[in-house]
C-alpha cells in the first residue's frame, strides 16, 4: 500500500484492512491528505467536511474493534466512494452538473443505501468519474 498506483485499489485496501495494515481512520487521514494536496477546484462538486469523514472512519473503526468479524463480514468494510451528482445521497446537492437545478434530497438512492450497507464511506460529489490526482 506504499505506491500510488496501488493507494487506492479496492483489493489491495481490502487486504489492508483484513490484515490489519490500515484502519479506517488512517485511511481516512491519508485520503484526505491527497485531496488537500491537489490544487484543482474543479474535481469535486461537493465534499463531506473532514469532521464528517473522520467520524464515520472512527465508527467503523470502533465497530471492527467491538466484533472483529466486522472487516471481514462487510465487503467494502472503509472504502471511501464518490458518487456522481445525478444520484441522490441524502443532505448532499443533487446537481446533475447544472446548479439552477440543484436540491438537497432527503433520501438516499437505493444503490448507494446499498453500498453503504456494505460499509464504505460515501465522500464526495465528483464533476466527473475519475480518479482523484496524485
Amino acid at each position: 500500500m506504499t505506491t500510488t498506483a496501488s493507494f487506492l485499489e479496492i483489493a489491495a485496501l481490502r487486504g489492508a484492512f483484513l490484515g490489519g495494515a490500515i484502519s479506517a481512520t488512517q485511511l481516512a487521514d491519508r485520503v484526505l491528505a491527497r485531496i488537500a494536496r491537489s490544487d484543482d477546484p474543479a474535481i469535486w462538486i461537493s465534499l463531506l467536511s473532514e469532521s464528517a469523514v473522520r467520524a464515520r472512519a472512527r465508527e467503523l473503526d470502533a465497530e471492527a474493534a467491538a466484533d472483529p468479524s466486522t472487516v471481514a463480514r462487510l465487503p467494502l468494510f472503509g472504502i471511501p466512494f464518490a458518487v456522481k451528482d445525478n444520484i441522490d445521497v441524502a443532505g448532499m446537492p443533487t446537481t446533475a452538473g447544472c446548479p439552477a437545478f440543484a436540491y438537497t434530497p432527503t433520501e438516499t438512492a437505493p444503490i448507494v443505501a446499498r453500498l453503504l450497507a456494505a460499509a464504505p464511506s460515501c465522500w464526495a460529489r465528483p464533476t466527473s468519474i475519475s480518479s482523484p490526482p496524485d
